[in-house]
């Protein structure tokens, strides 16, 4: 949440420092639009970003207790990976 905050409070500084010829330039509906849609594009980058993270953590630590309860695991976890590695 506070990452969220912190980007909406950049956001409306560089908003509020731009030049007044901006304002002059384009309607409030437009800026306001604008500045709603990008705060939105915002939140769902850094939902995602969280989200992508939780997953990564959640595979790693299923991925280490698999290899810590069955180290024969290895004898094929090591070859497919190299195989998958050629491949790509």
């Amino acid at each position: 949440m506070s990452i969220s905050k912190r980007l909406h409070d950049a956001t409306v500084m560089a908003l509020l420092a731009s030049h007044i010829s901006f304002f002059e330039q384009h309607t409030h509906g437009h800026i306001l639009n604008r500045f709603t849609t990008d705060i939105k594009t915002l939140d769902n980058f850094v939902f995602a970003f969280l989200e992508m993270i939780d997953y990564f953590v959640k595979c790693l630590t299923a991925v280490i207790i698999v290899i810590y309860l069955y180290p024969t695991v290895l004898l094929f976890i090591i070859p497919s990976v190299v195989y998958l590695m050629h491949l790509r």
